[in-house]
């Protein structure tokens, strides 16, 4: 779902290093530093890295390591691509190759507070969006969600958020996009309590208590499911029996090679509910038509060497 129309209210940017246009090092870029990355990086290996002297910069859009390549072995991460060999032989690392584990387990924790979870190529967030059939409204909720945003520290985390309305098929929505691209291991928990408006144990308290609860319904709806099917199924069973008769009575079973072309025949099929019931096909050389296609799922039937039936 693309909006259109776009208006965005309020925007935040979290930690950014300034752009460097110019490769600042001549440093070679071994191959074991790009397996690395190929693995999923976090921002704490990227600082290790830039202990051993390598220039790297986080910008909103991407990552930056600076030095000479020549050539990459391979782009992706996460079955991505998310490394870029630069003209000035620099390497561009798209955020999505970082703290994959560590995104993943804050959005995993806010989807139980009404938030949802994006992923792509490019990007792995959290997102809050309803949708409003006044303008107004949703504007209004955009402001309850910067009260939201505005507990947020953005110095904790490599990102931003964003919050604005849009339309679609005659609709508004309201939307709150959250952007961690990258963050400390330190930081995880103060992030999700900042936008929880709860502490980490309250989130994971409340976080148990949901999946206990979901746990017990699943539960609860599989044992009357099982019930259900087995009073079908006993059902069906007396059911089956009386149809057998019927058709003892009424119907006498041949081989399919006795049929000529224009014959009715049926066939038996349980249905759904294990219950047996009559399709009625036209006989063809090549295709069987059923005689109603309010009874048959399909409008093929195979004679070849089965039992049929025809009315006596």
């Amino acid at each position: 779902m693309e909006l259109t129309n776009v208006k965005k209210l309020f925007t935040k940017e979290g930690l950014c290093d300034k752009k460097h246009k110019l490769n600042t090092t001549d440093k070679k870029i071994p191959a074991a530093v790009l397996d690395t990355i190929n693995k999923g990086i976090t921002i704490e290996q990227l600082e290790e890295l830039s202990e051993q002297g390598y220039d790297i910069y986080k910008y909103s859009t991407q990552i930056t390591l600076h030095g000479n390549c020549k050539d990459l072995t391979n782009e992706t991460v996460n079955f991505y691509k998310s490394l870029i060999l630069n003209k000035n032989q620099s390497v561009g690392i798209k955020w999505v190759a970082v703290d994959n584990a560590k995104k993943c387990l804050i959005c995993s924790k806010l989807k139980y507070f009404g938030w949802q979870t994006i992923s792509n190529s490019n990007d792995l967030y959290s997102t809050m969006m309803l949708r409003f059939s006044k303008s107004e409204d949703a504007v209004a909720k955009c402001n309850e969600y910067k009260a939201i945003a505005e507990r947020v520290d953005s110095q904790l985390f490599f990102g931003s958020y964003q919050i604005y309305i849009g339309e679609w098929m005659g609709m508004y929505y309201a939307v709150f996009d959250l952007f961690v691209n990258g963050i400390k291991e330190e930081n995880v928990n103060t992030l999700i309590e900042q936008v929880t408006g709860k502490s980490i144990a309250e989130v994971n308290a409340f976080i148990k208590e949901a999946d206990a609860k979901r746990e017990a319904e699943y539960k609860e709806w599989g044992r009357k499911y099982d019930l259900e099917r087995e009073q079908h199924k006993a059902e069906a069973e007396m059911f089956n029996k009386q149809f057998a008769e019927k058709l003892k009575n009424e119907y006498i079973a041949v081989d399919s090679t006795s049929l000529k072309i224009g014959d009715i025949f049926y066939s038996v099929k349980p249905n759904y509910d294990f219950k047996n019931e009559l399709v009625g096909y036209i006989y063809g050389k090549r295709t069987c038509k059923p005689l109603s296609y309010c009874n048959c799922n399909n409008n093929r039937f195979c004679t070849t060497n089965c039992k049929v039936y025809i009315k006596k």
